[in-house]
């Protein structure tokens, strides 16, 4: 046997090993728990009172398996409802899909009707209406686009929704 083929075979073996090392650690990163994002960090709280915006980043973050932080928003570990699988999702994204949910579609007095609405759902209507309200994971706080969401929650019947939607009202956001 050539000696140049024998040293071009363990050269592409210690490679390809490497390669497999590295992977591993990759993949052994990305499933570790993450700490939540530092206080201060950008998309983190609002104008509004720091402890309100914790609040909410708590209420917004509660029962989501945070994998990791990426520009300042989470990415969560979620089962997809339809195929059973696990992924690993941005929680903004994921909560803006969701709200489609919260919406069952045309009833037959015209309009869309709310009552056989996904709860887990609403819930993650109510919680993206928190993030525009207090402008958390990146987003800009917007009231008038909280208010909306807050609205398609509270016909959905969340309580929570509705007190929000109402403080909003009271506040002269539409």
């Amino acid at each position: 046997m050539d000696t140049k083929y024998l040293i071009w075979g363990m050269g592409g073996f210690i490679a390809l090993s490497l390669l497999c090392i590295v992977a591993t650690l990759l993949f052994t990163l990305a499933e570790s728990p993450a700490a939540p994002a530092p206080a201060g960090a950008p998309g983190t709280h609002s104008s509004g009172p720091e402890g309100d915006s914790s609040r909410a980043q708590e209420r917004v973050l509660r029962g989501f398996d945070v994998a990791f932080w990426g520009e300042a928003r989470p990415f969560v570990r979620i089962k997809d409802r339809f195929s059973g699988e696990v992924d690993t999702v941005n929680l903004v994204t994921y909560l803006m899909f969701e709200q489609q949910y919260a919406e069952t579609g045309p009833s037959d007095e015209g309009g869309y009707t709310y009552k056989s609405a996904d709860p887990v759902a609403v819930e993650n209507t109510y919680r993206l209406g928190l993030c525009h309200q207090y402008g958390l994971f990146g987003l800009v706080s917007d009231p008038k686009e909280a208010a909306y969401y807050y609205r398609i929650a509270a016909m959905a019947g969340h309580a929570e929704a509705k007190e929000a939607a109402n403080a909003l009202a009271a506040r002269g956001v539409k």
